[in-house]
């Protein structure tokens, strides 16, 4: 899995557009408990390259990926582990923040 999408908010405030990222180093969960209430928080970090096949060919490390530290690393909150969040919820989740922002980290995301 992973998606593509555009952005301003490549470091040194660089646009470009058919950014690829995917998800990597899932951590967690690890239990939150606030006012009685508990919750359970995965984090997942990113890694973007200027496009697929850059990403194919990302066998030397940060040589081929993008550096942003707006798009680096995420969490997301669940109420229950009976709904661990699958690879599909975690990009979802990413996309969602990805479009947040005002302005928008990035624009045009899409599955890839």
């Amino acid at each position: 899995m992973a998606i593509t999408f555009n952005s301003a908010a490549i470091d040194g405030g660089i646009s470009a557009t058919g950014l690829y990222a995917h998800i990597v180093k899932i951590a967690g969960p690890r239990k939150v408990v606030e006012g009685g209430s508990t919750s359970w928080v995965i984090s997942y970090g990113v890694i973007v390259h200027k496009d697929a096949a850059a990403r194919a060919a990302d066998n030397q490390g940060w040589g081929n990926r993008v550096p942003s530290k707006q798009i680096d690393i995420f969490s997301i909150e669940t109420a229950n582990l009976d709904t661990y969040p699958t690879m599909a919820v975690l990009y979802a989740d990413l996309k969602t923040k990805l479009a947040a922002d005002d302005p928008p980290i990035a624009t045009s995301i899409a599955d890839a």
